[in-house]
């Protein structure tokens, strides 16, 4: 499938210790712009947001990575 997951490559079941994870893996650009990773970093800093969740983001390219490092240096993400 296009932009889908074939679920039978993930069969097992979620550990406890897993459940309050986010990932997003992939590109981090689409056309050459942002997927909105930003919005979704600056959500998690909100006061609303539950503290014990965390989010992984794995992707390219390096450029974008650099990018992504400095916003959240700058923005002081934890």
């Amino acid at each position: 499938m296009h932009n889908g997951v074939d679920a039978d490559y993930f069969n097992m079941p979620l550990k406890k210790s897993t459940a309050n994870r986010m990932v997003f893996v992939g590109n981090l650009l689409r056309f050459n712009k942002s997927r909105g990773v930003e919005f979704v970093l600056e959500v998690m800093t909100k006061n609303e947001f539950p503290d014990d969740i965390s989010f992984k983001i794995i992707g390219g390219p390096d450029k974008e990575v650099s990018r992504l490092k400095n916003y959240i240096s700058e923005f002081k993400i934890e």
